[in-house]
């Protein structure tokens, strides 16, 4: 079936009226054809309107529109869509509303209860076909598909008919007690919000078909900072006061701020009792409230807004606080309500607009007093501020504000909040869970039995007004079969506080309490830590003592080891002597005349052997020099020797090597003391040594240059 489907003829574009006309002709007595062509009408279609009317008397006219029914035929009646309809709508104030999957599945029970014929494919899915959906939203043009926003069951709970009318009886009876505050002049709403160094995602313009898009924020996580609003019920606006998560304020923190901005810092950046007192003194000061010229402060309730230090201070100025009941500051508290939602957009605006302008550059807690300026100055303007005021009905006061259709989300409970305690001039209860886990259910009726005509509770009867059934005259609603979501009893074991509100006695005492329950603790973790120092200390003393013994044993085994060292040093050295001694006594050395003999008859002769090209010689003058032979001489039998250079690298034994710029000289064959063998070549060594030549000979008794 073509689910969007476009009319290629104009049939049923006859109106009603001119096609009774045309039907009273045709019963006067002209022929169908001429009326017609008089009419403009089609003819087949002004026959079956003739049909439709030819049970009236001959003499009789139409009076009535005729209406032709040339629509699909559809799977529910007029009235039980209605049905439908009014239950998506119920359900989806009270804050349970259905998906499109569960309306398809609600359709499906609707028709299955009632006997309904419908699709084989519903039955198979156990929900109405997508087809249908689609035909049921256009029919139906006050549905339509959102995204809804996040709200907790306190909020749900809290915001009841019971607790809004307490709200309107105290704020009532506190407008009266001076002129200034029921003509809206001197009343003041307060509260926080947090500015963050990370915008929200905001809707930009992208390629179509395109998954992801992206959006430049400074970091991942930003840095808050909270600014506290103050405006007035005649549409002022008082300096905001900016708490930075710091544990100095410096005035460079607010550059670019708003005019009289005032600057605090705490660690945590949060609103604490102690600065909620230098608010209460900014906001004194900028309005000069005094005991003469008192003024209205509306605040939520929390706990830093309601400490006796603040109330005290309260009382000396003329500032007379009056909070709003717990969880209902969405719908009661005028910033909540037209102010914070505009200040966010324009917040967040405003850093996409430096992000652009400042490419690369991060946003720190010292550009958001500039981007809070410029939200602060578009969003607070005097028509939102005295509209703001307006809706929630706190000026000018209208106690007749809410419907109870805003109070649907709580009759899931239906009991009173208990934590919502009656509001008056000095404070409220500090805030609280204002329910507990909440788990709903649906309320399903039982069957219907196969006989719809019995009396039972569960049907509803439709009639028209000439008595006569419609196609649908009895049927089930979803209320009987759903129901509405419902929460179970709840049996709370907690001890609830007081639901009168409590005076300024009862906070101090409160705040007594806390504190010696504080102090206690203290001093329980001031013990515990002595304790454990002293423990830390004795374990320490205990570790530097044997620590310090075992340093002693230590000098004591390296005084051992020197002198076991020390004496197997001397062990080496007498061990070297006795070698020498004994390598002397075999070479038989006992003067320095002999040695000359023994070395000439141990060394080989050079008038015994003939000196060749490439051997290694001893020639001696002054002193001995060792050389390789490079050509043998001539008749006179001299020699061209190249002297070999003396290595100071290895220090185990002697080497020569060859220098850079050979030394060759002509040597007589007299002065070649010995022709040495040939130079011994290791195996491992790298190339560098390899060069450096070795003998296996004893040069200790020839002084070598």
């Amino acid at each position: 079936m073509v689910r969007y489907y476009v009319k290629k003829t104009d049939r049923k574009a006859t109106s009603p009226r001119k096609l009774s006309a045309a039907v009273n002709l045709v019963r006067g007595g002209q022929s169908l054809r001429s009326v017609a062509r008089l009419k403009n009408i089609n003819r087949q279609t002004l026959w079956k309107a003739c049909q439709k009317t030819k049970n009236l008397d001959a003499v009789s006219e139409c009076t009535q529109e005729v209406q032709l029914k040339y629509g699909k035929r559809h799977i529910f009646s007029k009235d039980i869509e209605d049905s439908i309809v009014s239950y998506c709508l119920e359900v989806a104030q009270m804050g349970y509303g259905l998906s499109t999957d569960n309306v398809r599945e609600l359709a499906f029970e609707v028709a299955d209860k009632n006997k309904i014929q419908m699709p084989e494919k519903w039955s198979v899915e156990k929900k109405a076909g997508l087809d249908w959906f689609q035909g049921f939203m256009t029919r139906h043009k006050e549905l339509s598909i959102r995204k809804p926003e996040g709200c907790s069951i306190a909020r749900a709970a809290a915001f009841n008919k019971d607790t809004v009318e307490k709200f309107y009886f105290k704020y009532e009876a506190v407008l009266g007690r001076h002129p200034t505050f029921a003509n809206g002049s001197r009343v003041y709403n307060l509260d926080e919000t947090s500015t963050s160094t990370v915008q929200n995602a905001r809707k930009i313009v992208s390629p179509k078909g395109q998954k992801q898009v992206h959006q430049v924020k400074s970091q991942e996580r930003g840095v808050s900072v909270t600014t506290c609003c103050i405006i007035g019920a005649h549409g002022s606006v008082l300096p905001p006061v900016m708490i930075f998560p710091r544990k100095f304020f410096k005035s460079n923190m607010l550059i670019n701020a708003f005019p009289g901005t005032l600057g605090l810092a705490n660690l945590n950046g949060y609103m604490t009792t102690a600065t909620f007192l230098d608010v209460i003194n900014h906001f004194v000061k900028c309005t000069r409230s005094s005991k003469e010229n008192p003024t209205l402060l509306l605040v939520d309730n929390v706990g830093t807004h309601l400490s006796g230090a603040a109330i005290d201070l309260c009382r000396e100025n003329g500032v007379t606080l009056f909070t709003f009941p717990p969880h209902t500051t969405h719908r009661l508290q005028p910033l909540d309500v037209g102010i914070f939602g505009p200040f966010k957009t324009y917040y967040d605006a405003a850093i996409n607009s430096f992000l652009v302008s400042n490419p690369a550059v991060p946003v720190t807690i010292y550009h958001i007093a500039g981007f809070v300026k410029e939200a602060f100055s578009k969003s607070a303007t005097p028509a939102n501020i005295i509209a703001s005021f307006q809706k929630p009905g706190i000026f000018p006061l209208n106690k007749f504000v809410f419907q109870d259709s805003d109070f649907l989300m709580s009759k899931v409970t239906e009991l009173q909040n208990p934590n919502t305690a009656n509001p008056t001039s000095a404070n409220l209860n500090s805030d609280d869970e204002a329910t507990e886990n909440l788990i709903t259910n649906y309320e399903a009726s039982e069957e219907a039995e196969d006989d719809p005509n019995e009396n039972n509770e569960d049907y509803v009867d439709v009639s028209n007004e000439a008595g006569e059934p419609s196609t649908s005259s009895a049927f089930l609603t979803p209320e009987k079969i759903r129901g509405y979501p419902k929460a179970k009893p709840q049996v709370s074991t907690r001890k609830g506080r007081p639901k009168d509100s409590p005076e300024r006695n009862e906070i101090k005492e409160r705040e007594r309490l806390t504190l010696e329950k504080k102090n206690a603790q203290e001093e329980r973790k001031a013990k515990a830590e002595e304790k454990r120092r002293q423990k830390e200390s004795e374990t320490t003393s205990k570790k530097r003592k044997l620590k310090d013994k075992q340093e002693l044993e230590g000098k004591k085994i390296r005084r051992v080891r020197k002198s076991k060292d020390k004496l197997e040093l001397e062990g080496k050295k007498k061990t070297r002597v006795q070698r020498v001694l004994s390598f002397e006594d075999d070479l038989l050395i006992d003067n320095p005349e002999e040695d000359d003999v023994i070395m000439k008859e141990n060394s080989p002769k050079v008038d015994e052997r003939t000196i060749n090209e490439g051997d290694y010689v001893l020639v001696k003058f002054k002193k001995y020099f060792v050389g390789k032979v490079i050509k043998e001489g001539g008749c006179d039998g001299d020699f061209e020797i190249s002297y070999l250079s003396k290595s100071v690298k290895p220090k185990k034994r002697i080497a020569f090597v060859m220098p850079n710029v050979p030394d060759i000289r002509t040597v007589k064959k007299s002065n070649i003391e010995v022709v040495l063998p040939k130079p011994i070549i290791p195996k491992y060594v790298t190339k560098r040594l390899e060069a450096s030549l070795s003998f296996n000979f004893n040069f200790s008794i020839y002084e070598l240059e």
